[in-house]
């Protein structure tokens, strides 16, 4: 199970909500730590954190103490991942395409538009979405059958919002427009 974790210090984060005080990031993680317990234990998997690459990886090996948190290599931790967990972030395409299971989470501590984006996966294509909160209860067989619906809606949503123009693809579309203008 692979976790994609949120870069609270992020600059359009902070732009957005400002800087967090020390004791809600504290109560975000104690959240963060025990849902990722609860998963982990449910699925009887091991967790990997996969940090953005402007974020800071001492202070997040602290964050999330019981895990591996690694930098620069989400998208071979998605390949080999059964779940994917994610906040909000562009790297959860590479677990569309290759069909993951795949839960959005957020908590009240983040801004409006990871919030926002979270209950968009969950709208577009029905993902399996938490609330970080100090009562979660997770039902398996329940999740299962959410990841397998939601797997079923991964083609529309690739190709209403991935590749919208079928197979052709952005950068010979870029290639083109430069040769025939420049």
């Amino acid at each position: 199970i692979v976790l994609l974790d949120d870069h609270f210090g992020h600059p359009s984060s902070l732009a957005m909500r400002g800087e967090l005080q020390k004791s809600d990031i504290e109560l975000h993680y104690k959240y963060l730590n025990t849902f990722l317990d609860l998963i982990s234990k449910k699925f009887n998997k091991e967790i990997v954190i996969c940090i953005h690459p402007k974020d800071d990886l001492d202070l997040k090996k602290k964050l999330f103490p019981n895990y591996d948190v690694l930098k620069f290599q989400t998208r071979e931790k998605i390949i080999e991942s059964y779940i994917v967990i994610f906040f909000e972030s562009t790297a959860i395409i590479d677990a569309i395409l290759f069909k993951k299971n795949i839960i959005t989470i957020y908590s009240e501590f983040m801004d409006e538009s990871v919030k926002s984006a979270s209950n968009q996966y969950k709208n577009r294509f029905g993902a399996f979405q938490i609330k970080l909160s100090d009562e979660i209860k997770l039902d398996k067989k329940e999740m299962l059958e959410k990841f397998e619906s939601s797997k079923e809606k991964f083609g529309n949503f690739i190709s209403n919002y991935v590749q919208i123009d079928n197979d052709n693809y952005g950068y010979v579309k870029i290639i083109k427009y430069l040769k025939k203008y420049f």
